[in-house]
């Protein structure tokens, strides 16, 4: 007769204890907190700069911190989008900008070797962007185009009506924006996000790699310590409807042909946070 396969299968080994990297934190003068893991397997580093605002810091204008950590990275008060991906491609390094619900973000990893080159660049973006019109409006332009199609997909849209149910005037119902707001949106109000909302004040700077903590410390000190410091202001809060017992809701789109079945719980679709 064969063997049962299960009985093939080798008896599992002796657990063997997971030992982290002991994490050092620091805090500047202008309240950037840092968080620095040592890992020397390749060298290589890689980082995120976190700033506590993100889509609900401005439920007037949905997705506007969206597009403005899009056109970020496009240029700064010294150098061109071309002269960015130049500059990154020489030192061997990747950067990405970003948003969520409650964080904006630049990420970034590169050579341990170049570290210093790649966080000037980090910090110059942190602070003298420039949101070149025709950058924005190309990212107007693709959003925009974007928001149409999701318009005409069940998925988006039975998304888009739970977080309703669940937030109701919470900015966390807010999924995306229309297309009127995508419309209306202009440069001025990219640069103004980006002046109360890029501040050092309660940002937090994450590296890991291959590096020295206290020789990474003063490399960072030196680089983001004259960032000036700036309240930014929490992100509106109101009281979250109340919901008792089941509830079925409904999604009308015409000639479609697939359905999305969505089943929601408050207590848990609240539980996602962009900040770790």
């Amino acid at each position: 007769p064969k063997a049962d396969p299960i009985s093939l299968v080798p008896a599992l080994g002796p657990e063997h204890p997971v030992v982290w990297p002991k994490p050092a934190h620091r805090r500047l003068a202008n309240g950037l907190e840092i968080v620095m893991l040592e890992s020397h397997n390749i060298p290589k580093f890689t980082g995120q700069l976190y700033f506590r605002s993100g889509n609900s810091a401005a439920p007037q204008s949905p997705g506007l911190a969206g597009i403005t950590a899009e056109v970020l990275r496009t240029a700064t008060a010294h150098r061109n989008s071309r002269q960015i991906e130049e500059y990154l491609r020489r030192i061997g390094a990747d950067m990405g900008t970003g948003s969520g619900a409650d964080t904006s973000y630049i990420s970034f990893e590169g050579l341990t070797d170049f570290s210093n080159d790649l966080l000037k660049l980090v910090a110059e973006l942190a602070q003298e962007a420039v949101f070149p019109a025709d950058e924005f409006e190309r990212e107007r332009r693709q959003l925009l185009e974007s928001v149409r199609i999701e318009r005409t997909t069940p998925s988006f849209l039975a998304g888009e009506r739970l977080r309703r149910v669940l937030f109701g005037s919470h900015p966390y119902a807010v999924v995306a924006p229309s297309e009127a707001q995508v419309a209306a949106y202009r440069r001025e109000d990219l640069v103004e996000y980006y002046r109360e909302h890029y501040r050092p004040t309660g940002a937090l700077l994450v590296l890991v790699g291959d590096f020295s903590s206290p020789a990474m410390l003063d490399e960072v000190e030196r680089i983001f310590s004259a960032w000036p410091a700036g309240e930014v202001a929490p992100p509106p809060d109101p009281p979250l409807p109340e919901i008792r017992g089941r509830q079925v809701h409904f999604v009308h789109l015409p000639e479609a042909v697939q359905a999305q079945v969505l089943i929601g719980n408050r207590a848990i679709t609240r539980k996602h946070p962009d900040w770790m």
